[in-house]
């Protein structure tokens, strides 16, 4: 989540803490407004989220071959989910 031109953009990331959690959005929100000091990851969250970036952009590349038309979340993601998201937020 950020701040472009005083308008929130949101990430698929947001989307995702949006839909398994309200609060944690809520918190992603104030620290837009007011920056937390954020935790250092420990070094088996870096080796998880390294493996995940991995598999990400494998199965990207498996998809772009067997389809031709492959998109993004910020091209598929519907105006309304979006929509409902930013409305929550504010």
């Amino acid at each position: 989540m950020q701040k472009i031109n005083g308008e929130v953009v949101f990430s698929a990331s947001d989307l995702v803490h949006f839909m398994e959690c309200e609060h944690l959005s809520a918190l992603d929100r104030l620290h837009l407004d007011a920056p937390m000091e954020k935790a250092k990851d420990s070094e088996e969250a870096e080796l998880i989220q390294s493996r995940g970036f991995a598999h990400e952009k494998a199965y990207l590349e498996k998809a772009k071959l067997r389809q031709k038309n492959t998109s993004t979340l910020r091209r598929w993601a519907t105006h309304g989910m979006l929509k409902s998201l930013r409305q929550w937020l504010r």
